[in-house]
């Protein structure tokens, strides 16, 4: 491997002088936005909850007294997180989309739907299907 290295000595002034100086590229604005990551995490689970760490649901009974003195057994499926992190109700309560609650919008997928029909007539015209 015939490789010659090139000594700063031997490098005209002009480009000795662009070496020496370097500009401060550092990444200021997401070392904020990490920080500041960083810190509603550490808020939110020190105010709310830990979810359980594991890959399946977790089944929470509880026994609760009833108006006439009896008790009764509820229980509930508490989803479990691979990461440690804050539990699905504190994420929703931050403002995470909570998924059963999503609507379909009609005029939304009629836009799409005839999005998807002029392109298979498209298509069709120009042969490709």
């Amino acid at each position: 491997m015939d490789r010659e290295y090139v000594t700063l000595n031997k490098l005209p002034p002009e480009v000795r002088k662009q070496m020496r100086v370097k500009f401060d590229n550092r990444p200021y604005f997401t070392t904020w936005v990490m920080f500041v990551n960083i810190l509603i995490m550490v808020i939110t689970i020190a105010t709310q909850s830990i979810a359980p760490i594991g890959f399946t649901d977790k089944l929470v009974t509880t026994q609760l007294l009833r108006h006439n003195l009896a008790y009764e057994t509820v229980g509930y499926n508490q989803t479990t997180n691979f990461w440690i992190g804050p539990d699905y109700q504190s994420m929703i309560h931050l403002g995470a989309k909570y998924s059963p609650c999503m609507r379909v919008d009609k005029e939304y997928m009629q836009s799409i739907e005839s999005d998807v029909t002029v392109k298979m007539r498209r298509d069709v015209a120009s042969g490709r299907i």
